[in-house]
């Protein structure tokens, strides 16, 4: 695995990193390709089609991937970590299945959406809301900030209160792009021009049944092991 990083870090990042960074360009067909060589499931299990390797592997592969380019291991990073992971750990048979896959072959770009204008480190005090439909689904409202991935995702792990205030009422969501979405232009960074970060806004964007990860109100606990799984 780390000689395979190696090889595709050195043919496919590295001579163009400079110019990725200097135009702003994420590089969407070089993210791709690692999701075909494998790297974007590194960890998935091999009954949804991926290697099941372990973290080490991972983190040996990521190293190569960073060494060429920081933003194109962040993007890495968010897919194999804060996208995958939570799916893997908290959701149903039924959600690996169908997002496990797709995600480890790029089929969808994934982000992860907790952080907000007004609750980075103090996450629990969130204010996006995701409010019952009659349909047993949610309807989301609210906005997101600093998502890394944000921009070039069409799938999304959001935590949203469906609950009282503080951590016990938090949810976790999986769900793809829809309409209500809104997406701003790339956020100015100091470094990782080719890594996406973007404010994502929720207009009635509507979940539908099943998008729930893990049970009501678990959000919280959910959103704080993804984070320490990636890190």
């Amino acid at each position: 695995m780390q000689a395979l990083a190696r090889e595709f870090a050195e043919g496919e990042v590295a001579p163009h990193a400079a110019g990725w960074n200097a135009r702003h360009e994420v590089p969407v067909d070089v993210l791709r390709r690692l999701g075909d060589i494998g790297l974007m499931g590194v960890t998935t299990p091999a009954e949804y089609g991926e290697a099941g390797l372990d973290q080490t592997s991972y983190c040996l592969a990521m190293e190569q991937i960073a060494a060429a380019d920081a933003g194109v291991a962040t993007a890495m990073a968010v897919q194999n970590g804060l996208a995958s992971a939570p799916v893997l750990e908290w959701g149903s048979e039924e959600q690996r299945r169908r997002w496990l896959p797709q995600l480890a072959a790029m089929e969808r770009i994934g982000a992860y959406a907790l952080s907000e204008p007004e609750a980075g480190s103090d996450a629990a005090s969130l204010r996006t809301t995701a409010t019952p439909a009659d349909d047993a689904g949610h309807v989301l409202n609210g906005a997101k900030l600093w998502i890394s991935n944000g921009g070039i995702a069409d799938f999304f792990v959001i935590f949203a209160r469906t609950g009282k205030p503080g951590p016990k009422g938090i949810s976790a969501f999986a769900t793809e792009r829809a309409d209500g979405l809104r997406v701003s232009e790339e956020i100015a960074k100091m470094g990782q021009h080719s890594s996406s970060t973007v404010e994502l806004a929720f207009d009635d964007m509507y979940l539908p049944q099943g998008s729930m990860l893990g049970d009501d109100g678990r959000g919280f606990e959910i959103a704080l092991a993804t984070l320490d799984t990636s890190r």
